[in-house]
């Protein structure tokens, strides 16, 4: 049961309120520079595991209170997002970002309510995402969802709104992304 260098991401919103779980690291986080930050919901990938298996395991180790929601709304519209690839002590590491959409306002208010077993969740919305800067964030959660709502939220939406801020915040990337963004589907049909 050893770690890879790789991991598995994933943004967990609610497109109608806007609104993006995140965990928050704790101060006894293994990784000293990402304590105290915002990152997004995930797991490192085990020896011989998928990602989506990994996906699953750790929203089934680290919030079981909302599993059955998350694993419905994965079900449902979960998607392959991005593979972004960092260096993490001089070591490349992978990791694959899906998106989910828990669509029903009800569950989503019901998820906000859960505890998850690791860092506290914490949820913000567009405006304070935009608002915040990437030293907020661990991991590149703050570029990686920046550029989703980008991609997938302002410019259908509200583009005169939000543009100010994306211009003002947005750093641009400086690592791989091979995006084939929301066009391709991974089954989730098969996970308990």
């Amino acid at each position: 049961d050893h770690d890879t260098p790789s991991g598995v991401g994933v943004i967990i919103y609610n497109g109608e309120k806007k609104e993006f779980a995140l965990e928050l690291k704790t101060e006894t986080y293994f990784i000293p520079e990402a304590r105290g930050k915002l990152a997004l919901i995930g797991e490192h990938i085990k020896v011989g595991e998928t990602p989506t298996a990994a996906l699953s395991r750790g929203l089934k180790e680290e919030d079981p209170e909302s599993y059955k929601t998350l694993i419905k709304a994965l079900k449902d519209n979960g998607h392959f997002y991005d593979r972004v690839t960092t260096h993490v002590d001089g070591v490349p590491s992978e990791t694959s970002i899906y998106v989910v959409e828990i669509k029903d306002t009800m569950e989503w208010e019901a998820y906000k309510l859960t505890k998850a077993t690791e860092g506290p969740k914490v949820f913000r919305n567009l405006e304070q995402i935009l608002k915040m800067s990437n030293s907020d964030f661990a991991f590149d959660g703050g570029e990686i969802l920046r550029r989703f709502i980008s991609e997938n939220l302002i410019r259908f939406n509200q583009p005169s709104q939000y543009s100010i801020g994306i211009q003002n915040k947005f750093t641009p990337i400086s690592y791989n992304f091979n995006s084939t963004s929301s066009l391709q589907s991974i089954s989730f049909h098969n996970l308990n």
